[in-house]
C-alpha cells in the first residue's frame, strides 16, 4: 500500500520477489576489532556502528550499550553502556571514549510536586545508536536514560553526547527535557536516541523518539554547531503507538535543494508499518510530509530499519526499508524491499528480497 501527498509526487510499485541467502564478506581475512580493557559479559559490543575519518586515519565508532564501563563507578551506577573508537588501518585494540569523566548529578528544579531531577544512568544503553558523518560530528545515545520527577518516577527520555573529530564532548543533548515531560501524553517516555543520523556535510542531526506523545513519535532536527534544536515533526502521518522515529535516515534525493528525512513507524496501522519522507527546508527550518509507503502484511514491522544509501552510483540516495517480522512460509522470515530514486519525487519499488530462514527476521538492521 502506498500514500501519495499533495505536491508531493508519486510512488510506484513492481512488484517482485527475490529469496536471498545470507552471506559473509572476506571470511579469510577479516578485520577483527577487540575492546581495550573490557567490562564484563553481555555487554552487546557492536550493538551499533558508525564509519568516521579524520586528518589521521578512518574509524569505526562501535556502541556497546550494556558496558559496565568504570568511567561512572564512583557513582555506583551498573552497565550504563560505552562506545568505542577502533582504528580501521591499524592493528590495535578498540578504546573506549569517555563521555560522562566529572559528571555530577542535576539538582536543578523540574516540577512543583518534586523540585529534584535526578539522573539515572543504570542501564541507559549508551552506544544504542551511533552515527557520524564523514569528518564529523560523531553521535551517540543512550535512549534508556532517565530522569526522576514527580512522585519519584523516573522517565526515560533519552540523551545523546556530540563529539568533535578529536573525539572530545561538544555537548549533550536531552530534546525531550522540557515543559511537556508529564505523562505518556508528553515526553515523559520519550526515549531520544532510539535512531540518530548525521548529515552528509554534518551540519545537522536527526533524532528518533519513538516513545513520545503516547508513543506516536517524534522526529528532532537539530544544528549539529549550536545545537539549537530547530524543528521537532509531530501529528502528521501517525498516531498514538506507531512509534515514528525508531528508524530514521537522512536522505539527498536531488528533488530540491534540501535534504529529506526518512522515518521509520513500524507499528503504524496494527503493525503493517509506514515510512514517511519529510523534506527538511533548510530556508525555514521546517518539515513538510511529502512521501508515505506502508507495509503489506500485519505484524511484518515494515520501516523497523531505514537506510538512504546511492545504490546505482549516480550520485542520488536510494531506500531500503526493512520488514523483519514479514512471514513467508513459517514465521519471521523477514523481508527488505529497495526503492529506487527515478527523480521528480519519485522512487520506484525495484526488488522485494526475502529471507528463508524462519525466525531470522530477515531485514532487522
Amino acid at each position: 500500500m502506498t500514500g501519495l501527498l499533495p505536491g508531493a509526487g508519486v510512488l510506484l510499485l513492481l512488484v517482485g520477489c527475490v529469496t536471498v541467502i545470507g552471506y559473509n564478506v572476506d571470511v579469510w581475512e577479516p578485520i577483527v576489532r577487540v575492546p581495550h580493557d573490557f567490562n564484563g559479559n553481555n555487554a552487546y559490543f557492536g550493538y551499533s556502528v558508525a564509519q568516521f575519518q579524520d586528518s589521521a586515519a578512518s574509524w569505526m565508532i562501535v556502541g556497546s550499550p550494556r558496558d559496565n564501563t568504570s568511567i561512572l563507578s564512583h557513582l555506583g551506577v551498573s552497565r550504563p553502556g560505552a562506545i568505542y573508537k577502533c582504528a580501521i588501518t591499524a592493528d590495535s585494540l578498540c578504546e573506549v571514549i569517555d563521555v560522562d569523566t566529572g559528571f555530577t548529578y542535576d539538582d536543578a528544579p523540574w516540577v512543583d510536586e518534586d523540585p529534584v531531577v535526578r539522573d539515572k544512568l543504570d542501564n541507559q544503553w549508551l552506544g544504542s545508536s551511533v552515527a557520524a558523518s564523514k569528518n564529523g560530528p560523531i553521535v551517540a545515545c543512550a535512549h534508556r536514560y532517565a530522569v526522576r520527577g514527580s512522585h519519584s518516577r523516573y522517565y526515560p527520555i533519552g540523551r545523546c553526547a556530540v563529539l568533535n573529530q578529536n573525539f572530545s564532548v561538544h555537548y549533550k543533548l536531552s530534546t525531550c527535557r522540557n515543559s511537556d515531560l508529564v505523562g505518556v501524553r508528553g515526553t515523559s517516555f520519550c526515549q531520544m536516541g532510539t535512531s540518530a543520523q548525521v548529515s552528509k556535510g554534518g551540519d545537522f542531526i536527526a533524532l528518533g523518539s519513538p516513545g513520545a506523545y503516547t508513543w506516536q513519535g517524534i522526529v528532532h532536527v537539530v544544528q549539529s554547531e549550536s545545537a539549537e534544536v530547530v524543528s521537532s515533526k509531530k501529528n502528521e502521518g501517525v498516531e498514538a503507538f506507531d512509534y515514528m522515529g525508531y528508524a530514521t535516515d537522512i536522505a539527498w534525493f536531488g528533488w530540491s535543494e534540501n535534504y529529506y528525512i526518512v522515518v521509520g513507524a513500524p507499528r503504524y496501522q496494527d503493525y503493517f508499518g509506514r515510512v514517511l519522507i519529510f523534506e527538511y527546508m533548510l530556508d525555514t527550518d521546517t518539515e513538510d510530509l511529502r512521501l508515505v509507503m506502508d507495509g503489506s502484511q500485519f505484524g511484518a514491522y515494515f520501516g523497523h530499519s531505514v537506510v538512504a544509501a546511492d545504490l546505482d552510483g549516480d550520485g542520488y540516495d536510494d531506500v531500503v526499508v526493512g520488514a523483519p517480522l514479514f512471514s513467508h512460509i513459517s514465521y519471521d522470515e523477514g523481508r527488505v524491499y529497495v526503492y529506487m530514486n527515478k527523480g521528480k519525487s519519485l522512487l520506484e519499488q525495484n526488488r522485494v528480497l526475502t529471507g528463508n530462514v524462519a525466525g531470522g527476521r530477515f531485514g532487522y538492521a
